[in-house]
Parts: structure tokens; sequence; C-alpha cells
């Protein structure tokens, strides 16, 4: 099988969208009728089926279908279940049918040729049925452009599956003929004149890995136009040829692909530019392009040439010609002036430049002032200046300018000389501004506004910021502010309490004015104090005593000292402290009351810091008695240990069980109700798994009764497991 090499092309399958703004009784018919038919496939699949895309010409003695599944994948299935098309009479004489008539018109299913059948078509080289042979059983499919490059490179990253489809499909749209031989084509010549039908064309055998939709196309003999002739056609010279276009997006599902003749000798004879038509590809879904273009690259120059274009359908037809085009290929104007001199004399410019020399027309000169050296440029020559003028004088009326020629040649083409700059002598500076304010909030950001300065040629201000009134200042504005007003942001988390600002005022000559007086902005305070800590909690008999180490920050105005019971979050104020105290004692602490206790420090700007809470409760010097009779027996096979004690003493409340391993410190390890530790022998017992053998534990046994009394801990008890 030959390869496909230097073919200009781009893979395309477009179909017509159909729209109106009043459908006829028998369309209304006609597509109710579609839907009944698809409706039976409809709950067949849950995956998005594949279309099969169908256009219809209808000629004097026979209509032709042109059809092309939507995806690879369908394209590669239905090449080998091939296609069924079944015809629908829907209307006869004018009349719908009180039943359409149908009538399949493929006695087998439509199927590419076979390979040996394509060998004749490729030994000639047509290039067409070269390239879908090549897709349907080329053994490799690689596609290059040794002319665009651009295209190559796309196809050559594409999957081999849809770059096989996608050239299938574009050289079955550029040839009918290729569309027959691939199975994408019909020509149904047992139509007749008085009847319109509905082609229905599908899939021969159903897919169990892909749901293809079917595809229908309404016509009949009624239907046939002519084709249009195209319009819109445009040449323009350009630096390597002629650039053509026309209106692409009118002819949208009537022409596929374009020809594009030329002739030079004032239209007797026209020749084609290239061996291959010209495609314009769609540039996305959401947007197309609306006129086709082609370069015409040209070594004769000074020469008139004359174009024209005509359309090739999705069936093989060659549309009437284009209106023709002329242009005359010229060299176009490439160089640009360049100014060699601005020189001041008295109020006056002078402009001196150079113009190299080139092969284009030069039809003459604009000079062209600005104040700034990118935009605004206004004209200020009265007409034209003759192309062999190279200087001119400008009466100035403002300080500094900025000057640029224009050329122009040939075919509405100009070039522009970079930008020259003439400047009055002016050492003046502006006074320096007054009247400088401004506000900062708690996000950081600054607000500066300030008397604005009255000199004509005044560019603008420069604002400078500090930390310091006698220290070092930046500039903060990256260029000359035209307005009385600039926007800052600050860092609030810092030491210094204040920020500094000033300004200098700028002319057009870049004079600048002395620093205005200093602005003194104060930061806003977002940086709570330093905590305060605890560093003593002693309960005692009189009361729980309270002792901490005050907040470091410069600007903290009062100590508060919180309290609230143990399991709430009830917190009230106990003391406050203006001074340097740090010492308290709570006395209104009720007798065995367990309390968690805090210290909050507040600076100026009312932000605060708590300390961490410290729990403690005022003593109950009731004492209890401690577990005495307690002991503990190990039960490897059972995997457990077992405690047991006995205890008297009434209203008991809870046993605080305590665990540890030897060696390590003892924790509270169970909280029990006597209920749950009770035995029939008034003793109290608990069971504690799980365990780690070859491990001493130890345990302590502490007694809670109901009015928040404790029993001291019972002494040690060790058990080796």
């Amino acid at each position: 099988m030959k390869s496909v090499n230097n073919y200009n092309i781009t893979p395309l399958l477009s179909w017509q969208k159909i729209s109106c703004c009043k459908l006829p009784t028998i369309f209304v018919y006609t597509l109710l009728f579609v839907a009944s038919l698809l409706f039976c496939q409809a709950t067949k699949a849950q995956q998005t089926p594949a279309k099969i895309g169908v256009l219809a010409k209808p000629l004097k003695d026979s209509i032709m279908l042109r059809w092309g599944p939507s995806s690879p994948q369908a394209w590669h299935i239905l090449n080998k279940s091939g296609y069924q098309i079944r015809r629908f009479t829907i209307t006869r004489d004018g009349k719908l049918l009180p039943k359409p008539e149908q009538q399949l018109l493929t006695a087998q299913p439509i199927k590419p040729w076979p390979l040996a059948a394509w060998q004749p078509k490729v030994e000639a080289e047509d290039k067409y049925f070269s390239i879908a042979a090549q897709a349907l059983y080329g053994e490799g499919f690689e596609v290059y452009s040794a002319e665009d490059k651009g295209i190559s490179k796309m196809l050559n990253q594409a999957k081999e599956k849809e770059s096989r489809y996608s050239f299938a499909l574009f050289s079955a749209d550029l040839d009918y003929e290729v569309a027959k031989a691939m199975g994408l084509a019909y020509v149904d010549r047992t139509a007749k004149n008085n009847e319109k039908y509905l082609y229905r064309i599908y899939a021969a055998t159903a897919d169990k890995t892909l749901k293809i939709d079917t595809g229908f196309a309404y016509t009949g003999y009624a239907d046939f136009k002519p084709l249009p002739k195209p319009f819109e056609l445009k040449a323009y010279a350009e630096k390597k040829g002629v650039m053509l276009s026309w209106n692409q997006e009118a002819f949208k599902g009537i022409y596929t692909t374009y020809l594009v003749e030329r002739s030079e000798d004032n239209g007797q004879t026209f020749v084609s530019i290239s061996d291959a038509g010209v495609v314009n590809p769609e540039q996305s879904e959401q947007k197309e392009s609306r006129m086709a273009s082609k370069l015409d690259t040209i070594s004769a120059l000074n020469k008139k040439l004359i174009y024209r274009v005509k359309g090739i359908s999705p069936f093989g037809e060659i549309g009437p010609l284009s209106d023709t085009v002329s242009v005359m290929a010229i060299h176009l104007l490439e160089a640009s002036a360049s100014i060699s001199n601005a020189e001041i004399i008295g109020k006056t410019v002078k402009l001196t430049w150079e113009m190299p020399e080139q092969p284009a027309e030069i039809l003459g000169f604009d000079v062209e002032r600005s104040n700034h050296p990118q935009k605004n440029f206004k004209k200020i020559n009265p007409k034209l200046l003759p192309a062999n003028t190279r200087t001119f004088t400008d009466q100035v009326t403002t300080n500094s300018n900025y000057y640029r020629i224009k050329t122009y040649g040939r075919e509405q083409k100009s070039t522009l000389s970079y930008p020259a700059f003439a400047q009055m002598i002016d050492s003046i500076p502006p006074a320096p501004p007054i009247g400088l304010k401004g506000t900062a909030d708690k996000t950081g950001l600054v607000k500066l506004t300030w008397t604005a300065n009255t000199e004509k040629d005044l560019a603008g201000y420069r604002v400078y910021r500090g930390n310091a009134e006698k220290g070092e200042f930046s500039q903060v504005s990256r260029k000359a502010i035209k307005t009385n007003a600039f926007t800052d942001t600050i860092e609030l988390k810092t030491l210094t309490k204040a920020v500094y600002y000033k300004l200098v005022a700028v002319d057009t000559r870049y004079n600048p004015s002395e620093f205005s007086a200093p602005f003194k902005l104060k930061r806003p305070d977002i940086v709570p104090p330093t905590p305060p800590s605890f560093y003593e909690v002693r309960s005692s008999v009189d009361g729980v005593y309270l002792a901490w180490h005050a907040s470091s920050s410069e600007d903290v105005v009062k100590h508060v000292v919180y309290r609230t019971k143990k399991g709430e979050e009830n917190w009230k104020s106990i003391a406050l402290f203006k001074d340097t105290n740090h010492v308290f004692t709570d006395t209104t602490a009720q007798l065995a009351q367990e309390y968690l206790y805090k210290i909050t420090a507040f600076d100026d700007s009312d932000l605060s810091a708590d300390s961490k809470p410290f729990t403690a409760k005022r003593i109950d010097l009731g004492l209890k008695p401690a577990v005495i009779t307690a002991s503990a027996t190990a039960d490897r096979e059972a995997r457990q240990i077992v405690l047991n004690w006995k205890y008297a003493a009434p209203k008991v409340d809870s046993y605080l069980i305590y665990r540890a391993e030897q060696g390590k410190p003892m924790r509270l390890y169970q909280t029990l109700r006597p209920t749950e530790t009770l035995q029939k022998d008034k003793s109290h017992q608990l069971i504690d798994t799980p365990l780690f053998i070859n491990t001493i534990y130890q345990y302590r046994i502490k007694v809670a009764f109901t009015d928040g009394t404790e029993s001291p801990l019972s002494k040690t008890i060790t058990i080796n497991y």
C-alpha cells in the first residue's frame, strides 16, 4: 500500500444544520414519523450514542446521498457491519400518504471496497483514493505535509484511529467516488418526480459496545436547487504573495472545498494555484470562521493578477465561478524612517530623519507628536510631505514632546519610526506639596490626600514612607501619581507604633520639589498583649491564693482575674488590677468547690490575652478515711487482674482507681460508682483488662463523697502479671 505524503489537507466533515421559523405540515408529519422510529431505540443503551450524519442532493434524474459516522469508534464498527438504507415514501403528487410506504434499497449492506479493488486507484496515484485506502487498510498511518508543517504536527500527535477516521472522511468529502468506495455514499436512481422521501440510514447489525443512532434525510426532486456561486472574493497584496479571502459562512453544508484560479494574461486563461482544494476548518464549536482564506505565493511582481474561485460540494459537484477580482503584485513597504536629530532652536524643534534604500515606492510622510512615548500621537503637518522630504520644523507650545515619522507606501501600507524626545530647557521645580493627611484601618489600608499643586507642567507626585520621622524614607509609589490621593497598605504586626509619609512633586522635566512636611499616622493596633502566666496557685482554709507574672507588653492597662466552676463556661470577673500588683486570694470560694482561674491582660486598644487556666478549690478540713483493706490477684488464663477492697464509710459517690506500670507515674485510670463494684459480701471488686504479660502493675484507690470531699489515696497495691 502506498503511503500518503505531501498533501495540503485538513480533516473535515461538515453536516448542514436546518433552521426555520415556520414548518410546513408535511415536514412536521415527517418529523413525528422520524421521532417514532427513534423511540424504539431510546432505551436500548445508557451510554452516549454515536450518530450518522446524512446529506441528500436531488438531481434531475436521481437523488444522491452522503453520510458519515460521528466518531472514530462508530466508523470502525460500521466498516465491518455495513450500512442499510430504507426509503419511506411520505408524499405523492403533493399529497400526504395515509401510511408511509417503505422499501429497503440495499439488498446487501453497503461496506467499503475490499483491499484488491483499491489497488488500481492507488497505482494510478489518485491522491484521495490513496488517502482513503491507507486509512482503511494501511499497516501504519503517518501523514505529513511538506508545505504545511503546522497541520502535519497536529495530526502526527493524534491517535492513529482518530487520524484514520479524520482522513477517511476528509477524502470522502473531496471526492464523491471515494465516498462511494468507502461505503459512505449512494445514488437512488429509482426515485420518482412526483414523490418525496424520508431516507433512513442505519447500521446493518447492532453493536453491543456502542449505540449508533440512525441518520435521516428528507427530500425529493422538488428540492433541487442549483449550486450558488461564491461571493465576497477579495485580494490583498502581501509581502510573500497575494492573500485571498471569500465568504464561506453562507455555503456551510453546500461546499466542503474550493478551487482558486489565477490569470496572468488579463483573464484570457486561468490555472489553479494549487493541486489540492482549499479547506478552511471551523475555529471551534462555538465560533466559526466567516471567511475562507488562501495565500498565493508568487515570484513575479509589478504584474496585474486576476483571481476567481469555485466550490466543490460533498457530492463532487463543481459549482459556478465567482466574480473575478484583480490585484497588482508589488513590493510592499517594510522599511521605516529613522529620526536622526531633534534640534531645539528657540521655541521650535527641527526634526531630521533618514529613509533606508528599499524597493517599495514611497508616497510621502506624516510627522506625529505626543506627550507620551507610546500613545496619543497626532499628525501635525497640514498635508502629506513629499517622498523626498527629510526635515520638518515644529512650532512647539509645550516643554516636552515625542515625535515620530509615519511613512506611506502602496496598498495602504505604512510604517512608523521609533519616537524621538525633544525637551525645552526648564530647571524650576514645583513647590513642595502641602496639606498631607490620611487614615488607616485595621486591615492596614492607608488612604492619603493632600492639596493639589497648581503648576501647569506638573507631571505628578511621588509618595515616600518611613518608620521614623528623621529616619530613612522609601518611595512607595511606582511612578508619578497624577491625582492628589494615594492608597497604601502597611504591616500592622510590628513593634513600631506609627508610620510617616512625605511627598515630592515632579514636573514634566522631572524636576523634583523639596519634601513636604512629614505626616505621622498611628498604626491600628491588632497585636494582642503577651499573656500573663500563673507561677503559684495554692489552696488553703482561708481561700485560693493566686500569684502570676504580669503581661510584658508596654501598652497593657489592666489585669483581670476570672473564675468559673469546673465543668462550666461561666467566667466571671472577681478582681481587677491597674497597678503592678500580681497576687490575689479568693476568699469568696465555696468550701470543696473546684474552680478554674485565669488572668486576662488588656491593652490600650482593648485587645486582650488570657493566661492558661488553673484548677483549685478551697480546703475543707472534714477528713475522710482512706481505703485500708485492698489486694490484687493475677489470673493469666483469663488474662486479667482482680482488684478487691473493702470500705464502710457512708455517702460514697465514687471510687477513683489510679494505675501505673512500675517505674511510671500513677494516673487516674477509672472512676467507678459503688453500684458497679459492690459484691455480695459487701466488698468491692474491679476486673482489669487488657494487660501486658510480664509487667508489674501498681494500683491506688481514692474515695470521693457526695459532699465533694475526698479520702487520701490508699497504699500502693503491687501485682506482677
